[in-house]
């Protein structure tokens, strides 16, 4: 199949493929940077913490390195610390952690299927026959990798009650929950749910648009072992097998064509005398041996 040769708001369809396949790359990165940074929140005040996602890093001097799981049952049940909203602060960084991994792994997941499918047929069809197949499969990875890190983020910010300014210092005197800073992994993850639905609605409409125009130029479909290909005006001719047998076929792009075994040769298609679709399907199937001429102007199914 001849590659596509056709522009999507004004970018060749070669181009929008690399930028996929690079955007797919940076978002596989960003989302696994994020879970490894040491730095999610910060808890300022008279106790001042910093943690990752799941673990405390750093207590008034200190770096314990445990779990906020760990740090609540080591602090906060043995009444060391008295504030219950530092403490539920702490419980509730524990569970925005384990709800943000479920469903960013699940994110990441949908990402590496998506990245899969779009990779695979690209490579192998040599950036031109990826989409002759419906992208609907692909495109719905696509969407779920997006939905899901809205989760996970959104899901995050709720329990934890992050605040991505500077305003969250703990108040000892009103004893109020003191709120979580937040710091270089969060931000990514802001960034990751800017970035992905402006990825996936670009996917969505260039993969759409590129399968649209394949299928009014270039089909690729199969019918009963008849590879054809349509394009107005251009007559192509492959090394095709087909099912019955038959060595080569002759596959003609004119308007009104019809597709005829070459032991028929001399009926060319669109012509007086041509084979009808229905003749030549009974001919491979043995059930015409000498099958009548349909007349011209007769088109197979569209793809």
């Amino acid at each position: 199949m001849p590659l596509i040769q056709t522009k999507i708001l004004k970018i060749d369809t070669r181009i929008w493929w690399a930028v996929f396949f690079l955007a797919q790359c940076l978002i596989a990165a960003l989302m696994m940077i994020s879970f490894a940074l040491p730095e999610w929140t910060e808890i300022k005040g008279p106790i001042h913490i910093k943690g990752s996602l799941r673990n405390v890093k750093y207590f008034n001097g200190k770096h314990p390195d445990i779990s906020y799981d760990d740090f609540y049952d080591d602090y906060c049940d043995t009444n060391i610390i008295a504030s219950n909203n530092f403490c539920d602060e702490i419980n509730n960084l524990w569970n925005g952690g384990g709800w943000f991994e479920v469903f960013e792994f699940l994110s990441l997941v949908s990402l590496f299927l998506w990245f899969g499918s779009f990779t695979f047929w690209v490579v192998r069809c040599g950036c031109d026959c990826h989409y002759t197949r419906r992208p609907h499969y692909s495109s719905l990875k696509a969407i779920l990798t997006m939905v899901f890190h809205f989760i996970a983020f959104f899901t995050w910010v709720n329990v934890t009650d992050a605040s991505f300014d500077d305003s969250c210092k703990y108040n000892v005197k009103t004893d109020n929950n003191p709120g979580t800073c937040t710091k270089d992994g969060p931000n990514i993850a802001l960034f990751l749910t800017i970035f992905i639905p402006i990825v996936v609605v670009l996917y969505i409409i260039v993969s759409h648009v590129a399968h649209q125009w394949i299928i009014v130029n270039y089909s690729g479909q199969s019918y009963y072992g008849m590879q054809y290909v349509r394009n107005p005006g251009v007559v192509y001719q492959q090394n095709q097998g087909y099912q019955q047998g038959y060595p080569q076929g002759y596959v003609m792009g004119q308007p009104g064509v019809q597709y005829a075994p070459p032991q028929y040769q001399g009926q060319y298609p669109g012509q007086p005398g041509s084979y009808g679709y229905e003749q030549i399907l009974n001919a491979q199937s043995g059930q015409a041996q000498n099958p009548q001429f349909a007349g011209p102007g007769v088109n197979l199914p569209r793809a």
